[in-house]
């Protein structure tokens, strides 16, 4: 951690490199991937926030959607920043959404992504669910059926939609799951843990 915060330093030369050269994906991707490393660190992760680097991030991934390298490096930087819980919010979980539905077949960026929701339903899994994000979820779990990456992160993920389903029914009344919920219960993505 003393390393990475040493490192800190660098992330200002790190923003400007992927805002001088947006149109160059190789640098996008080093830069995404120095920023989720270097996010591993508190003070770092806030660095970064205040000097607009998720903006940076969701640049560099909007210009190059259709780099695998670009979303995976994004994917996981966007979920590092989300470690405090100040990088959930419509356009980080729509960038993650369009990254798995873009490269589907890419076990890193399906890991990647599936991580990234993980972090944001810990905070907002309806707003995850309203976005598209439980189907890039199960499309990722059943697309990588043997990758333990992918079926760890979206099954964490999916039981925290699983929790905020259940607490919503039980407060408005609601018996048995919810509609998004027995979707998931069908596909077999998950079994609900508690009663209804």
């Amino acid at each position: 951690d003393d390393v990475l915060a040493r490192l800190g330093d660098g992330i200002p030369l790190v923003l400007a490199a992927m805002r001088a050269h947006s149109s160059r994906p190789g640098v996008q991707e080093k830069g995404c991937g120095a920023l989720s490393r270097l996010s591993r660190n508190q003070n770092n992760r806030q660095r970064i926030i205040n000097e607009r680097g998720i903006h940076d991030i969701l640049n560099a991934m909007s210009l190059h959607l259709r780099h695998s390298g670009v979303q995976e490096q994004g994917c996981w930087a966007l979920c590092n920043l989300n470690y405090d819980r100040q990088a959930v919010n419509p356009e980080t979980i729509t960038a993650v959404v369009n990254a798995m539905r873009s490269h589907v077949s890419h076990s890193g960026v399906q890991e990647r992504g599936c991580g990234a929701l993980q972090s944001y339903c810990s905070d907002k899994p309806s707003l995850v669910v309203s976005l598209g994000g439980h189907s890039s979820i199960q499309v990722a779990m059943r697309t990588h059926s043997s990758h333990s990456g992918v079926q760890e992160r979206g099954r964490v993920a999916l039981e925290m939609i699983e929790d905020e389903e259940a607490a919503s029914s039980q407060q408005y009344g609601c018996i048995g799951p919810s509609p998004v919920a027995q979707l998931m219960i069908a596909r077999g993505y998950w079994r609900p843990t508690g009663g209804y």
